[in-house]
């Protein structure tokens, strides 16, 4: 990511935050299993640790009010609403459009706006990321990830460990997380 914003926050944390499992995941560091186990605790830390402002303003104000896991983990949340959205359309656009992105503008030294972030994002083919954010960064609560993490049958075991179960898009769940093979 280039220079963001302070009130941008929500989005150059919240790749960060998501990618950071993801790619664990990935280079076979940790299971998928602990990298969802990851994510469902700390989407709850942010449930937890929101405010009564929106995302919007928590992620202004992240430093004054320490909303550090509302803003970090309601970022996340949106990634991955964003990227089960694009697999489910049969694409993995978020990870290309990302690399993409990367390539030509996070070495920027001009500051950007997650606006236009989210632009860039949309013209290298993954508009869905700010379809997320637009449903999500004036809301007080925290993003809905319960109806997505329940197609990808992931749920809470014993122990508070993640399990996964049969769903309908238990192969994208398994995607997300799928060590990649070198070229």
């Amino acid at each position: 990511m280039p220079r963001l914003p302070p009130e941008d926050s929500w989005l150059f944390e919240g790749l960060a935050t998501y990618y950071t499992e993801v790619t664990r995941a990935r280079a076979g560091i940790i299971t998928p299993e602990q990298a969802y186990q990851h994510l469902l605790e700390g989407f709850e830390r942010g449930r937890r640790g929101g405010g009564s402002l929106s995302l919007r303003d928590e992620s202004a104000h992240m430093r004054e009010r320490h909303s550090f896991y509302r803003v970090y983990w309601a970022g996340a949340a949106i990634a991955l609403l964003a990227d089960v959205a694009t697999r489910r359309a049969g694409t993995t656009a978020q990870d290309s459009a990302l690399r993409s992105f990367a390539q030509c503008c996070a070495s920027s030294e001009r500051e950007m706006t997650a606006d236009s972030v989210l632009a860039s994002l949309a013209a290298f083919g993954a508009p869905r990321l700010g379809t997320e954010a637009q449903r999500w960064l004036d809301s007080k609560a925290f993003p809905d990830v319960a109806e997505a993490l329940r197609t990808l049958g992931v749920t809470f075991g014993a122990h508070g460990t993640a399990v996964f179960g049969r769903a309908p898009n238990a192969a994208i769940r398994d995607a997300i997380m799928a060590r990649s093979t070198p070229p």
